[in-house]
């Protein structure tokens, strides 16, 4: 479950590749103004490219599931997630219980990304572990396809991601979310998605071209993993206060730092 969390509650953050670029023009009318469930693969890369370059913050309620496809058993994680853009842009998530066969329970999670680092913190054991996600002082993209750990094709030329991955259209299914579009990666083969990932499917919001949802399949097969994305509340602004991390005992936590090693 920590893959899961650690990885895809930062994932949520979908346009955070183009924020990182800093990019300050205004953005042109976009293709999401006239998506449709006709839309081409293509006009999807596009609209998901200029939403990411627009998004200076958001507010989101997040849904996270990581599922045994061998066993059937699911763990599932509720909570919210707030984002600020900027030159170091930051992301906090928390989730307050996590729910298995039905149960839930209190075991509260809580992540921050700032700059280079991310903390992760287990309320119920009282641990923290901060990682360092890139070297001090470096400039690289975390969000950028073929350079950093958290890929997105938002916010990102169409001509990345087809270099990374062949990009299907499935057909529609009941079970999609209302007013969306799926499409599917599959990375290529040599490339470093293809020892991790099997195929990831988004669905596109024809309204903003941001993701409604994402599935992860992992390389094996044997690992599903979707979030869910509920309330978008897109450049509306973020208070200061719902991206620190809570206040803790530091007497009372075990406390960790990783160093970057890469």
């Amino acid at each position: 479950m920590l893959m899961l969390l650690s990885r895809l509650c930062v994932l949520s953050a979908w346009a955070l590749s183009a924020v990182q670029e800093a990019r300050t023009a205004a953005a042109p009318p976009g293709p999401t103004q006239n998506l449709t469930s006709e839309a081409s693969i293509d006009q999807l890369l596009d609209a998901m490219d200029l939403a990411g370059r627009d998004l200076r913050d958001f507010h989101v309620v997040l849904t996270l599931t990581e599922t045994d496809e061998v066993t059937g058993d699911s763990t599932r994680r509720a909570g919210q997630a707030w984002y600020e853009g900027g030159a170091e842009p930051r992301l906090r998530a928390v989730f307050p219980t996590r729910t298995v066969g039905g149960r839930t329970i209190d075991d509260k999670r809580e992540y921050a990304l700032e700059g280079e680092w991310l903390t992760d913190r287990d309320h119920r054991r009282k641990v923290e572990v901060r990682r360092q996600v890139r070297r001090p002082g470096e400039k690289t993209n975390l969000f950028r396809l073929g350079e950093g750990p958290f890929p997105l094709p938002i916010g990102q030329k169409k001509e990345d991601v087809h270099r990374q991955f062949e990009v299907l259209k499935p057909p529609l299914m009941n079970s999609d979310p209302e007013n969306s579009v799926r499409i599917r990666l599959k990375p290529r083969p040599d490339t470093r998605f293809a020892k991790r990932v099997s195929i990831m499917d988004i669905w596109v919001d024809l309204a903003t071209g941001l993701p409604r949802r994402i599935v992860e399949v992992s390389a094996d097969g044997a690992t599903t993993r979707q979030a869910d994305f509920d309330s978008i509340k897109v450049n509306q602004g973020v208070n200061a206060a719902d991206l620190r991390p809570e206040p803790i005992d530091e007497k009372a936590w075990q406390r960790h730092t990783e160093k970057f090693e890469g």
